[in-house]
């Protein structure tokens, strides 16, 4: 979505990014800069990241029945 800044309304922002889950892209001098999203959005962005960093890391991969096994988990 894209605003001008004359018709910019933190408010109207704030409701389109929590309820209608539409990010909105904040730019100056005609280059986008950042990105205001709903915190449940971003938190799922970091979630997705810290599963990606992760599954990079070396280690040795576990099955999940000898997971469950050791986690005492049915």
């Amino acid at each position: 979505m894209t605003l001008a800044t004359k018709d910019f309304n933190i408010d109207d922002a704030i409701q389109r990014v929590t309820s209608g889950h539409e990010p909105i892209v904040l730019s100056k001098d005609g280059k986008e800069v950042a990105v205001m999203m709903s915190i449940e959005e971003w938190e799922d962005l970091m979630d997705l990241e810290s599963a990606r960093r992760a599954k990079e890391e070396p280690g040795q991969d576990i099955l999940w029945e000898d997971a469950k096994g050791e986690l005492g988990l049915k």
